[in-house]
């Protein structure tokens, strides 16, 4: 799996995990008899081909669709290997049929909330910090769908391979040794 996939799955179970301190990503629901049930938000990677009548469908409930908008590249260090610190950007759009909701913690605006304090500071394996979040923004309203849109981004490395003695020095320009004379001091 690329690393952009392994951050991403990373990104969807956090969300997902139940975690103590922290308010359920989920949304309460009131049932004819008065009483509530909270219904956990569907938490999915971006459509590939996304439609209305799909954001419609998980607005009903509540979604959080995770995407990776991008990276950002520092100058290479050089000791022997180049390495580069990676930013890495994920988008996660927060759709819903409700924009501020009676209960703090659902809606857009309570989901925003909720979504970032599960992110900050949250370092998957692979990373070389935690999550931190960039900004959040609206994004648009159709037909009683909100979208918001949070922009959390994650630091990483890339490493060059290792190269085997001759690669390396091929790739410095340097002269290959080829024989090796013994010294005689005659």
């Amino acid at each position: 799996m690329s690393r952009i996939g392994i951050i991403e799955q990373a990104i969807k179970l956090r969300l997902e995990d139940a975690i103590d301190n922290l308010h359920p990503l989920a949304r309460s629901i009131k049932k004819q008899d008065g009483s509530t049930v909270e219904v956990p938000l569907a938490v999915e990677s971006y459509p590939d081909k996304p439609t209305t009548s799909k954001l419609k469908s998980l607005a009903s409930s509540g979604a959080v669709l995770v995407r990776y908008a991008g990276s950002r590249y520092n100058s290479a260090k050089s000791i022997g290997l180049k390495v580069q610190d990676r930013t890495m950007f994920f988008e996660l759009i927060i759709v819903s049929d409700s924009l501020a909701a009676d209960d703090a913690h659902s809606g857009c605006y309570g989901f925003l909330d909720t979504v970032g304090e599960r992110l900050i500071g949250f370092r998957p394996e692979i990373c070389t910090d935690g999550f931190e979040i960039v900004r959040d923004d609206f994004l648009e309203e159709h037909n009683g769908v909100w979208e918001y849109g949070m922009m959390a981004s994650v630091k990483t490395e890339m490493v060059q391979p290792a190269l085997t003695i001759e690669e390396a020095a091929v790739a410095a320009g340097d002269p290959l040794l080829k024989k090796v004379t013994p010294y005689n001091d005659d």
